[in-house]
This record gives C-alpha cells, structure tokens and sequence, in this order.
C-alpha cells in the first residue's frame, strides 16, 4: 500500500481517540479548563453516562469573542509560549488538543463571556466543523455542552460500558478535583439527580466529608505538610487510619502539583508505608499531595496526562513513604470496641482530658513489681461525656505521682547473645528498615489474665484492654527482625543436629535466590542435592518451636505466596515474625504475659500486627459503664 496523508478528519477522529477514551475523559478536560481559567464555581451536569449530554460551567475568565473559534483549532493555547515552558508548568492542560479532540467526535456548544464584556459569544460546532456563531448574553465564564458523542464513531461508541459505569467514572473524575482543590466549589448532577456538592471552604477535610462521606472522614488522620530535609519535597494530606482498608487501589489519590495522577512508584511508597499495618491484600484509603518544583517533574509523558515522571524518583519515594509512616506510628489509633476508630492526639481529645498529668504512668503499678519502673508516652483518653467517676478505679493524680516517683529505663540494645523473645527490652530507635523517629505507643497496662488461651486481659488508665497474644508477639517480634537485621546482628542459634529437608522446587529457587538474606535472619541453609538442603542454624525466636522444619517451610511459603510488592528480603522478616510468635492455644504464665505485653509497649506500630490484623481492642471507661448502666 502507498503512503499517503490521511485527510484531515480522519486524523481529527484519530487524534481525538488518544485524549476521549470515554465521557469521563471529556469531562476531566473540561473541568480542567475551568480551573486554569480561575474558576471558583464548577458545576458539572450528565445524562445517559455522558453520551447523551455533558455540560460543564464555570464562573472563571471566559475566552474572548476573537479567540473563540481558535481555541478550537489543533495545538491552539494560551499556556505555553515555548518548549521550554514545558518543563515549568503552572497549569493542568497545555497541549491545546482537548477542545478540538472533543469537537471531532460529537456536537459541541460553548457560550462564554469574559467578566470584561458586556456580552458573550455563543459557538456551535459539530463533528468538528462550525456550523452556528452568534452573541448572547451570558453570565461571566463559560459553559460548555457536549452531546452526542461519539455520534461519527460507532465502533468507539460501541465499546463503551453502561451508562451507570460512565456515570461512576465520570464521579470518580469530579471527586478527585474536588479533593484535589478544596478551594473551589464543584457540583455534579447525574441524571438530574445531585450526587456530589462539596463546600469550597479550603479545608480538605471538608472535601473528604464531601466525597467519601462523614464516618470515613472521622477515620481519617490528618497528614501536615511535611517537608524531606533532603529533597525540599512537601508532603501533606489525610490518610487512613489501621481500620480503614479496602480491597483495591482505587481509594489511593495522588496529586502533583495539584494534578491528578497515576503514579507506580508513588503508590509503592505508600503501600510500603502500611505494611504491617493494614491487612495483606487490602489497600488504605489515601489523599495525599505531593509538592515540587515544576523542573522536577515531566507531565508530557502521557496523551491524557494521567501518569508523570520525576526527574529524581527515589526523593519522591522517601519523602511520601517517611511521612506517611511518621505519622501513622504517632497517630494511629487502637481498634476500640463498639465505635469507628478516632485519631489520637487531635485537637480537643487531649483538651477534655480529666485534670492531672494522663500522659506519663507508672508501668510498674500494670505490670507487676519488682525491678525498675519505666515511664512512656500513653494515648490521651477520649474526651468524656460527663466528668469521670473515681469509684473502683485509680485516678490521674495517682498515676502522676506514680510516675514522677520512678526513675526513666536505660535505652540499651542487646547483646548478640540475648534472645529475641519474652523479656528483651530491645526499643526500635529509627535504625530499622522505616527509619523514623518518634511514636505514639499503647499506655502502661496492668495484666489481669489469659481467656481463651489466646487473648490476654489488661486494665489501662482509660479502660479495658484485650491483647492477641500471638498477633501481639508477632509485631514485637517484626520490629526487632527489621531492627537487628539493618545492624546485621539477629542472633541465631546453632542446631546441635542439622535439620535435613526436603523443599518444593518453588521453595528451593528461593532459597538459592536469598541464601544471603536467609543468612541475616539466622537461618543457615545450605544446598544437599536434589530438592534436600540442610538447616545449621535458625533465629533464637524460633528455637522453642515445637517444629522448626514446619515453621521454616511456613515462612518460605509464606514468601512466595504473598502479592505485596514488597522484596524478598522484607517477605521474609515478615514471615519469619509470624511463625515465630506464641499462638492461640498457648498457655502463658502471668510473668510471660507481663513481659509480652511489656514488649508491646515499646513498639512503635504496636496496634497491629504484620499482616495488618489488630494487636489490641480497647473497651473504654466510658463505653463500660455504659454497658452496666452508669451512665
């Protein structure tokens, strides 16, 4: 076949397939135009999943009467005057495509008037050809109507979803610049039917009560600009807390520079960030935003603008994951019984605190006596409802003084001879593999008794608590791994007789693969022909196993079954703190318990074990009396 050149509404219709996949994809376009014109006021209007009707107003600059038709024209816009703009954008769109893409593949009317102009100028297009232009008179801004899409494309038509599925993605658009610009005031009416009306107050978390609903927001914590002192990247939004997962990315919004993204890396750094703290398999409900300088990020990299690259991505990484994980290690809540997880340390919880000191206890007074006292940082109690009754329990002074009267504990490590279970006061101090410093841990607790042979009853200054052993020991267990392993000092324990085993292909590849990491966890194995390998050495964790054999091929299976995009290396510590760990079932003496629960104190992310399962439910002092009608 000759080469030739396509005629030009074949290239039209071409063109407009790269930038209008689907109603949705028009809609970002336009609402992204009405930003960039200033807009404060955005309403968005839909019938039968945007086929049949879009209509998208705005109160911003409007386009004048002499630049109207041309803003229709290929490559036509006012935001870039060279190719080196490119590389300092200030706006959402700039390839001056979407208006003439849109224009090509349905029938299109704008009325617009600049807020200087007595009257504005109303422009019919339809399959990208003008077929009407006349002036009226309009209020300033400018409202785009596109209907009929697709009406010259059939087969484009043909492949879209049903009109409740456009309608989804068209709410999902405008939900994301609602969050994305809290600022300015969107309205969305499906099918004349109102479905989204956020505030423009300014204050995000009045946009995510807009979008996600009420009893999401109230799960959510706040996430302050953070900035990387070593990359200058700011970081800021609301993240979810433990509680709060779903079982795909979609809850997962990004913005960069105040646009929209899509981003692989950026979505790892966040994932990563909860790992250990939402279930495996489950994603957190994220908003976060991303601020860098124009330079440092290409956004012409994708037809729709959808996905950008960053001239330093391993900076982005780091500033998103250490920011998210700060903060989750200081505000994330304990799962409480009865009602939706709250965020600690939000204001007005530690305002109605009871008078006295509720934030330093005595931990000998919960944990037993005998040996030095510790004093840690305990989570303020929820603000009651009326002042609190002292009857049957210690009040604030109490502990106060308690604690004033015990002296701080030594902060010092193990040695390589200690073991890594009940009774170690190792304290993760930012030398792990999450490198953050400070946390938000669990209050001092007293230990009542062991239930079940699996849960572990404890009295707290702010009510009642029950611990998962295993679940419990799991995270103690996991922050030590990581800890000792960056310091490549797990200690291990030599076998007197060698274990020999016999693995599954899939088990053998891993462990030639990661013989090395295995090595720094404490496992010694070695190849013995065939499928056969010979274990010489496990982590002192595992040695009171009942079955080493079984727990080593948990943990590789373990390894090899999970999806997270976490490494090998990381699969493993994990694992090997699962397998480790007491189980339900295990009987505990009061002093194995005490020392657990000792251990738990000093975690960072001690609300959840690392799998994302719940460590600790709280019964409050205010929802026990509650429940025996005393209040």
């Amino acid at each position: 076949m000759p080469i030739k050149q396509l005629p030009p509404d074949v290239a039209s219709k071409i063109a407009a397939g790269e930038v209008v996949e689907r109603p949705a994809s028009v809609v970002k376009e336009l609402v992204e135009n009405a930003i960039d014109a200033g807009a404060t006021e955005i309403r968005v209007d839909v019938k039968g999943g945007g086929v049949t009707l879009i209509r998208v107003s705005d109160n911003g600059a409007g386009i004048p009467d002499d630049e109207l038709t041309l803003a229709f024209a290929h490559h036509a816009t006012s935001k870039l005057a060279s190719a080196d703009d490119l590389f300092a954008l200030h706006t959402l769109g700039f390839r001056g495509e979407a208006l003439p893409s849109i224009a090509a593949v349905s029938e299109v009317t704008v009325l617009s008037r600049p807020r200087e102009a007595r009257e504005g100028t109303q422009l019919r297009i339809e399959g990208g050809h003008e077929v009407a232009r006349q002036p009226r008179g309009a209020p300033a801004g400018t409202i785009f109507t596109v209907e009929n899409l697709f009406f010259n494309v059939p087969a484009r038509r043909k492949f879209l979803r049903t009109t409740a599925t456009e309608n989804s993605a068209i709410s999902a658009i405008v939900s994301t610049y609602a969050l994305a610009y809290p600022e300015r005031r969107f309205s969305l009416t499906v099918e004349q039917r109102q479905s989204l009306q956020s505030p423009g107050s300014g204050g995000l978390e009045d946009a995510i009560i807009a979008v996600y609903g009420v009893e999401m927001a109230k799960e959510m914590i706040e996430l302050p600009p953070t900035e990387d002192s070593e990359s200058g990247v700011v970081v800021d939004g609301f993240i979810g807390g433990p509680a709060l997962h779903r079982p795909n990315r979609k809850y997962i919004t990004i913005f960069v520079n105040g646009r929209a993204v899509s981003n692989s890396m950026v979505q790892k750094a966040i994932e990563q960030a909860y790992q250990g703290v939402v279930p495996t398999g489950r994603f957190p409900v994220v908003v976060v935003r991303i601020q860098l300088p124009p330079d440092a990020v290409d956004v012409n990299v994708h037809p729709q603008k959808q996905e950008v690259k960053f001239a330093r991505s391993d900076e982005v990484f780091r500033a998103v994951q250490r920011a998210i994980r700060r903060r989750l290690i200081e505000a994330a809540p304990v799962h409480s019984y009865g009602r939706p997880s709250e965020p600690i340390g939000e204001s007005g919880a530690e305002a109605a605190a009871p008078t006295g000191d509720w934030r330093r206890f005595d931990r000998s007074a919960y944990s037993g006596t005998g040996g030095a006292g510790e004093r840690g940082e305990a989570m303020p109690p929820p603000a009651p409802t009326r002042p609190p009754t002292t009857e049957g329990r210690r009040d604030a002074a109490y502990w106060t003084q308690q604690a004033a009267a015990r002296p701080s504990p030594p902060d010092v490590a193990p040695t390589d001879e200690e073991q890594l279970g009940f009774g170690d006061e190792l304290r993760p101090d930012g030398t792990g593999y999450y490198d953050v410093a400070g946390s938000s841990r669990l209050p001092p607790l007293r230990v009542l008794g062991q239930i079940h042979k699996t849960f572990i009853v404890c009295e707290g200054p702010d009510g009642l608590y029950l611990v998962d052993q295993h679940t419990a020991h799991e995270r103690v267990l996991l922050e030590r791994f990581q800890t000792l392993r960056a310091e490549k000092r797990v200690p291990a324990q030599a076998l007197l007789a060698p274990l020999t085993l016999e693995l599954t292909p899939h088990q053998l590849a891993l462990v030639e693969e990661q013989q090395a990491a295995l090595l720094q966890l404490g496992f010694e194995i070695e190849p013995f022909g065939g499928l056969m390998v010979v274990v010489r050495s496990i982590p002192k964790a595992l040695q009171q196993h009942a079955d080493p054999a079984a727990a080593i091929a948990e943990i590789l299976d373990g390894a090899i079954a999970d999806r997270s995009q976490l490494s090998w290396e990381e699969r493993l510590v994990m694992y090997a703190a699962c397998r480790g760990a007491v189980k339900a079932g295990n009987t505990l003496s009061h002093d194995e318990m005490r020392d657990l629960i000792r251990q738990l104190e000093q975690t960072d992310l001690s609300r959840t074990c690392a799998h994302g399962r719940p460590t600790v439910v709280r019964l409050s002092q205010q929802q026990l009396e509650k429940e025996f009608g005393r209040r």
